[in-house]
């Protein structure tokens, strides 16, 4: 073979691998771009969640203490104390599964 012909191969094995560089990193970035959307999309939805469980369990820490000084201090209403107590057991228990926990990013991402 002569220097000029292994030049060209060079000269294309060069231009090739350039190709297949450029190819992986534009695969790469749109991945990590998809990646990173998904993240996104889970951190809102666990935001969400999060938020609205909160307010269920502030809910129904509220409510025992009603209940609880309800009786302590009125226990004549003890039972209508306690069916407030279950209603709003009821109400946030019902928050609670419109706000299921999202599944983790490992299982879709």
């Amino acid at each position: 073979m002569t220097v000029k012909r292994w030049e060209h191969m060079a000269d294309m094995l060069i231009r090739l691998m350039a190709t297949a560089s450029l190819v992986a990193v534009i695969f790469l970035g749109y991945q990590q771009h998809r990646s990173q959307e998904c993240f996104q999309r889970y951190a809102d939805a666990q935001a969400v969640t999060t938020a609205a469980r909160a307010n269920a369990a502030e809910q129904d820490r509220q409510a025992q203490s009603r209940l609880y000084m309800d009786i302590a201090t009125r226990p004549e209403h003890s039972i209508a104390a306690l069916n407030a107590y279950l209603r709003s057991q009821r109400e946030t228990d019902s928050q609670r599964a419109k706000n299921p926990i999202p599944p983790p990013p490992s299982a879709v991402c």
